[in-house]
């Protein structure tokens, strides 16, 4: 019996949501494993996705990187903007911190770095507007505000900030009024 590869990422992504990231990397390596078994790629580029961000996370930008360019070419292929969007927030998040050795070794000029990183943000920007994913859009304009700061581009740091802000704020609030709704529908 073949384990849906789907059941490691999900524990995987709960692991990484727990800060637990060295951890999750067992679940995602043996999820993509059964994912190229299997041929599924969908799955393939989830796992790929949440081991760019475990990788990030633990400080390894260029297995981040690398996990995040395959994830995005995975999620063309497929045509799937949300995936897309992560992997392009990977991406960026990983460039704006890879040294420039590595850079280098990726044909990147170490110049281009900022302006990488931002576009890369922007269009994780735009495609999760475009398919009304609030999450992701907040967790790339957090990215885009970070990585601004860290390029002393503060106007742009400050307005991406604010806008992160201002959907964490709805996402909240539309999270509590569920939870609300939930309550009264049990109390009645």
């Amino acid at each position: 019996v073949i384990v849906p590869p789907s059941l490691y990422n999900n524990i995987g992504s709960v692991l990484i949501h727990q800060k637990k990231y060295q951890d999750a990397l067992g679940y995602l390596e043996t999820g993509s494993k059964i994912s190229m078994q299997t041929n599924n790629r969908r799955s393939l580029a989830g796992a790929y996705t949440n081991l760019a961000d475990a990788w990030h996370n633990l400080g390894d930008n260029a297995k981040s990187y690398d996990y995040g360019r395959q994830a995005l070419q995975i999620s063309r292929a497929l045509s799937d903007r949300r995936s897309m969007a992560n992997a392009m927030i990977n991406i960026g998040a990983a460039l704006s911190a890879l040294p420039d050795t590595a850079l280098r070794g990726r044909h990147i000029d170490p110049a281009g770095r900022y302006a990488m990183s931002v576009a890369y943000l922007d269009s994780a920007i735009r495609l999760a507007g475009d398919i009304g994913d609030p999450v992701t859009k907040a967790e790339a304009y957090r990215n885009l505000s970070e990585i601004s700061e860290a390029g002393k581009d503060y106007p742009l740091a400050f307005s991406s900030m604010r806008a992160y802000q201002e959907l964490h704020d709805t996402i909240i609030n539309n999270e509590n009024q569920k939870t609300i709704l939930r309550k009264f529908i049990q109390y009645d």
